[in-house]
C-alpha cells in the first residue's frame, strides 16, 4: 500500500516539514519563501522507519465527497482549495485505470492561482491524467489570475500560441491545456459546460475565498445548477 500527502509549503511549519524531509543538499525550488533556510537533518530523518504505527482519523462527508456520485461534474479550486481536488482526480483516475465502473462521465477541472510556481506541485497529476485520458474524461482549465501586466500583450500572446502550436505544451505549466491569463468567465464556462451534448446539467464543487463562492454561486442559481462548497 502506497500514502501519499500533498503538502505546499507556505508558511514557517510546512516550509519546515520541507526542510526535514528533502533529500540531503536539495536546493529549495522557486518561488519558495524567503525566510527557507537548509538546516542539518537530525539523524533519523533520513532513516526508514519500520513498523512505524500511522492513525488516520476520517474520512468524514463533505461536499466534494458527492462529486464521485455525479455524471457531470465541474471542480473549481482557488489556490490552496485546488487541494481537496487533488486527491478525488487521483480517486477518478485511479478507479477508471483500474476498470471500476464509476459513474462519473466528464469532469471539467477549473484551478485559479495567483502565482505560477503553485502550479508546479500538482503539474505533475494533470500531465498524467493528461496522457492516460484516452476517453476524454477530463477537461482542464488552468488560469493564472496575478499575471503581470508585462506577461501579457499581443506579441507575448502571440509568441506563446506559436510556441504552443510547435510543441502542443503550455510554456507556463508544461501541460496541453493551455493556461489562460486572468479571471474566468464563469458565467460562460458553466452554461458551456451546462450544453454538453448527452449529458446531465453539471453539479459544481468549489473550494476557495467566501467572495468567489458567493459569486460563482449566484451563477450556478441563474444557470439552475447544483451548487457545493467545500472549505478547507
Amino acid at each position: 500500500h502506497r500514502l501519499t500527502v500533498h503538502v505546499r509549503r507556505l508558511g514557517n511549519w510546512t516550509a519546515a516539514l520541507y526542510d526535514y524531509v528533502a533529500p540531503p543538499g536539495t536546493a529549495p525550488p522557486p518561488g519558495g519563501p524567503r525566510f527557507y533556510r537548509r538546516r542539518v537533518l537530525p539523524p533519523h530523518a533520513s532513516r526508514t522507519i519500520v513498523g512505524l504505527p500511522v492513525h488516520l482519523d476520517g474520512p468524514y462527508g463533505t461536499p466534494s465527497s458527492a462529486l464521485l456520485q455525479c455524471r457531470h461534474a465541474v471542480m473549481i479550486g482557488a489556490g490552496i482549495g485546488v487541494t481537496p481536488f487533488a486527491s478525488l482526480l487521483q480517486s477518478i483516475h485511479l478507479r477508471r485505470s483500474g476498470g471500476a465502473s464509476d459513474v462519473v462521465e466528464k469532469v471539467h477541472f477549473i484551478w485559479l492561482s495567483r502565482d505560477q510556481y503553485a502550479f508546479e506541485w500538482f503539474t505533475e497529476l494533470l500531465s498524467q491524467l493528461e496522457a492516460e485520458d484516452s476517453a476524454g474524461l477530463f477537461d482542464i482549465h488552468i488560469y493564472l489570475t496575478g499575471a503581470r501586466s508585462d506577461m501579457t500583450g499581443g506579441t507575448l500572446d502571440l509568441a506563446r500560441a506559436m510556441l504552443y502550436d510547435h510543441t502542443l505544451s503550455d510554456v507556463v505549466t508544461g501541460l496541453r491545456a493551455r493556461t489562460r491569463f486572468g479571471r474566468p468567465d464563469f458565467d460562460a464556462l458553466l452554461g458551456q459546460f451546462a450544453a454538453t451534448p448527452g449529458l446531465p446539467a453539471p453539479e459544481v464543487f468549489l473550494c476557495g475565498p467566501a467572495g468567489l463562492a458567493r459569486a460563482v454561486g449566484r451563477i450556478c442559481a441563474s444557470h439552475e445548477l447544483r451548487f457545493h462548497r467545500e472549505r478547507f
